[in-house]
């Protein structure tokens, strides 16, 4: 319904500015995903595999980055085996191999 998509969006949104807020990079201050930073809850223009795949991007792009693009570092803070790692890496089109350091 109407109602539950605009409670999803709304949590969706709230999680993705907390989110935003509390990982900033070398403390920039911009948002980590600017097209959502400006964008009401009710008018959210991605689905949420879309949303889900922007949101994983950039919580692996954080990780490299404080890692110093350690594998085996990120691997281990974010929970993942280092294989499946390479996977979803390549799968959200972040560009590990420049910062791999490992």
């Amino acid at each position: 319904s109407g109602m539950a998509s605009i409670a999803l969006r709304t949590r969706l949104m709230t999680t993705w500015r907390i989110f935003s807020a509390s990982m900033r990079i070398g403390g920039s201050s911009g948002p980590l995903c600017p097209e959502l930073s400006n964008t009401s809850a009710a008018s959210v223009p991605i689905a949420l595999r879309e949303a889900r795949d922007a949101f994983e991007k950039s919580y692996f792009e954080f990780h490299l980055a404080r890692e110093n693009g350690s594998m085996t570092r990120v691997a281990d803070k974010t929970g993942l085996e280092r294989t499946h790692l390479y996977r979803k890496l390549r799968s959200l089109g972040v560009d590990f191999r420049q910062s791999d350091t490992d």
